[in-house]
C-alpha cells in the first residue's frame, strides 16, 4: 500500500465460534474471510488490557494527543495511542517479551 488507510465502523461478524452466544453452530469455512482480512490487516484486541491498573487514563491520554483539538485527526489520535501504550507497557512490566528468558 502506498498510503495509509482505515475501515471503521460495527462488522456483526465472528472469527469462529466460540465468540457465539446461542444460535445455531455455523460452518467454520464462514468464518474464513473474516478471518483473514482481521489478520492481513494485523488488527487485534489484547483482551490482557482489560482491568490493568492506569490503562484507560493511557488511552485517554492517546486519544487525546496534546489536547483537545478538534484538527487532531484519527491516524494522528491513533498513532498517539499505540506510542502511549508502548511507553505505558515498557514501565508497567506488561511487555511479556521482555520477561520470558
Amino acid at each position: 500500500r502506498d498510503v495509509a488507510w482505515i475501515l471503521v465502523g460495527d462488522f456483526n461478524e465472528l472469527i469462529n465460534n466460540e465468540e457465539k452466544s446461542g444460535g445455531a453452530v455455523r460452518a467454520e469455512s464462514s468464518f474464513w474471510d473474516f478471518r483473514h482480512m482481521v489478520s492481513s490487516c494485523r488488527f487485534f484486541f489484547d483482551r490482557r488490557m482489560l482491568g490493568k491498573d492506569g490503562i484507560e487514563e493511557v488511552v485517554r491520554r492517546g486519544w487525546a494527543g496534546g489536547g483537545s483539538d478538534v484538527g487532531v485527526d484519527l491516524m494522528e489520535r491513533i498513532s498517539n495511542c499505540r506510542k502511549e501504550l508502548a511507553r505505558w507497557k515498557k514501565t508497567s512490566g506488561a511487555n511479556s517479551q521482555d520477561r520470558i528468558a
